[in-house]
C-alpha cells in the first residue's frame, strides 16, 4: 500500500528489530491496483483479497480447460483437484501476487493454445508487471506461437513475446532512470 500511496522510494523500512526492506523489489501491477482501489474509495487490502480469490478461481477454471484439451474429462477434473489442493496454492488465497500471476499466465496460455495471439501476448505482458518471473509467461506464449502450425511461426513467436519483454524493460528502465539502478 505504501507504493500505491507514496510511490517507490530508496529508503529502507524497518520491520521488527533487525529486518529492513526496500519497496523497489515490488513490480507495479499490485501497487497500481491498490492505487485504483484507494482512489475510488474502496479498502485496498479488502479489494485485493477479493481480486486474489477471483483470480484463483479463474486460474482453476483455466487450468481445467487446458487440462481438458489434453486428457479425458475425469483426468482433467482429477488434475484440477490436485492443483487446487496442492499446499502451495494456499498463497493464492492471500493478498499476494501469486493468484493474479497464475490466472494471467493460464489465461495467456489458454489464448495461445487456441491461436489467439494478440490476447495471449497482452495477458503475458500484464503478468510481467506482476512479478519478475512473469517474463516466463511471455516466453511460454512465444514458444507456443513458434511451435504452432502455420506460416511465419518464428516471427509470430517473437511478436507474441514482445509485450512481456517491453513491459519488463519499461519497468526496469523506469527504475534505472528514477532510482539510478534497474536492479536496486
Amino acid at each position: 500500500l505504501g507504493i500505491a500511496r507514496d510511490g517507490y522510494t530508496d529508503q529502507l523500512t524497518t520491520l521488527g528489530q533487525d529486518e529492513q526492506y526496500s519497496n523497489l523489489a515490488f513490480f507495479p501491477l499490485i501497487p497500481g491496483l491498490l492505487w485504483v482501489f484507494d482512489a475510488i474509495g474502496i479498502n485496498p487490502f479488502f479489494a485485493l483479497l477479493v481480486v486474489s480469490h477471483l483470480a484463483a478461481l479463474v486460474a482453476l477454471v483455466g487450468f481445467r480447460a487446458l487440462a481438458a484439451d489434453r486428457m479425458s474429462a475425469a483426468q482433467a477434473n482429477l488434475a484440477t483437484w490436485c492443483f487446487a489442493l496442492f499446499p502451495s496454492t494456499l498463497a493464492a488465497s492471500m493478498a499476494y501476487t501469486e493468484a493474479i500471476t497464475l490466472a494471467l499466465t493460464i489465461t495467456a496460455a489458454w489464448f495461445a493454445t487456441r491461436g489467439r495471439w494478440v490476447p495471449a501476448a497482452l495477458f503475458a505482458g500484464v503478468v510481467t508487471l506482476a512479478r519478475p518471473t512473469g517474463f516466463l509467461a511471455a516466453l511460454l506464449v512465444g514458444l507456443i506461437a513458434w511451435r504452432s502450425p502455420g506460416k511465419r511461426t518464428l516471427r509470430r513467436g517473437f511478436f507474441t513475446g514482445l509485450p512481456g519483454l517491453l513491459a519488463m524493460s519499461g519497468f526496469l528502465l523506469f527504475m534505472m532512470l528514477g532510482r539510478g539502478s534497474a536492479t536496486a
